[in-house]
């Protein structure tokens, strides 16, 4: 038997979600408002997968790592914070 490992690596995803909290700091100093956590809840139903990559490792289990990143929700929702009228967020 063929034992796998399945690892996901979010190392994209955490540099997203740093770049994304220093652009709400900026627009938002004291806190964002009520609507906007809707449509930062939404960026999880737009995950991408990247390339796999996959080896055997010595103990011959077989590990495949699924490089993950957020879509086109994040650059919208960045984009809609860089504008400069806050009810774009409202939609």
């Amino acid at each position: 038997m063929t034992n796998i490992r399945v690892r996901f690596d979010v190392a994209a995803m955490r540099d997203q979600i740093v770049n994304l909290a220093g652009l709400v700091l900026a627009k938002f100093p004291e806190g964002a408002p009520e609507y906007f956590f809707g449509d930062f809840l939404s960026l999880g139903f737009d995950l991408v997968f990247g390339d796999l990559e996959a080896a055997v490792g010595a103990d011959g289990v077989i590990e495949v790592i699924y490089p993950l990143r957020f879509g086109a929700r994040l650059e919208d929702f960045a984009s809609t914070l860089g504008a400069t009228e806050r009810d774009r967020l409202r939609h």
